[in-house]
């Protein structure tokens, strides 16, 4: 039995066909596919939740992961940074965890295996608070998703 999977995006490589047997990603509950895949980081757009095209090849990781292990579950997080009010942001994470959860869905995965949080600007990942002037770059950190693996 074999499955295509997109192992890493390279010039030479864009897709590997890989017995399915052969694949032993080490994970456990509580990691993010973020890390074990090495995925570029899935940002979103000041204010916007609608899914950039340069993501659309690391959510497909995502969706070759879940199609090898059937039995995982995934939480989908998504995160804003602190510009806009507490309220604000966590609409717009909220919106931005929906947005990925269907595009897995219309990928192919079973909802029951995904769960959609909003996490607005409750984990920062730097120091780009309410009142701190930070670089666009700084800023973009925070607008991003994980996918929590939180089951097995």
């Amino acid at each position: 039995e074999k499955t295509t999977v997109i192992l890493e995006l390279n010039a030479e490589n864009l897709e590997k066909e890989i017995p399915l047997k052969t694949i032993k990603l080490p994970y456990k509950i509580g990691d993010d596919l973020t890390e074990i895949l090495k995925l570029r980081k899935i940002y979103f757009d000041i204010g916007k939740y609608t899914i950039r095209p340069e993501s659309i090849i690391e959510l497909d990781k995502v969706v070759s992961f879940l199609n090898l292990y059937p039995s995982v579950k995934i939480e989908i997080g998504s995160h804003t940074d602190s510009r806009q009010s507490a309220q604000l942001n966590q609409i717009l994470s909220e919106n931005r965890a929906k947005e990925t959860l269907n595009y897995l869905v219309k990928s192919g995965i079973n909802p029951d295996r995904l769960i959609a949080v909003g996490y607005g600007e409750s984990k920062l990942i730097n120091n780009c608070s309410d009142g701190v002037i930070c670089t666009k770059e700084q800023n973009q950190q925070n607008r991003r998703s994980t996918f929590i693996i939180i089951n097995n």
